[in-house]
């Protein structure tokens, strides 16, 4: 009797544990500066034709806009950075997701 009251409440646990890491998925790809980030991003990567100065928001500080010249060194630099901040983000992300998947195996061992 108790081992079913401590198995239920363990399993309420791992379940609440994996809710809590969903809304964090949720939040966290709903943010408006990783959306920018991303935007920012595939617009500089994507950007091949047209005007010869592009500008963006810088990627330390979106307030600020950037004006540089297309492949130009600040170009590759602008990118770099931009790339460092959604490499930080898909690490974050993978770590929240791993963690979710340990969760779900101890819930629904196989």
């Amino acid at each position: 009797m108790y081992t079913q009251v401590f198995f239920l409440l363990d399993r309420n646990k791992i379940l609440e544990g994996i809710l809590d890491i969903e809304s964090q998925l949720s939040i966290m790809k709903k943010n408006p500066a990783h959306k920018v980030t991303q935007r920012n991003l595939r617009y500089l990567e994507e950007k091949r034709f047209g005007s010869k100065d592009i500008t963006v928001d810088s990627p330390e500080d979106s307030g600020m806009k950037l004006t540089m010249r297309r492949h130009s060194q600040e170009f590759k630099n602008t990118i770099l950075r931009y790339k460092e901040k959604q490499t930080m983000f898909d690490e974050q992300m993978n770590v929240l997701t791993s963690r979710r998947k340990r969760l779900m195996k101890q819930l629904f061992p196989s």
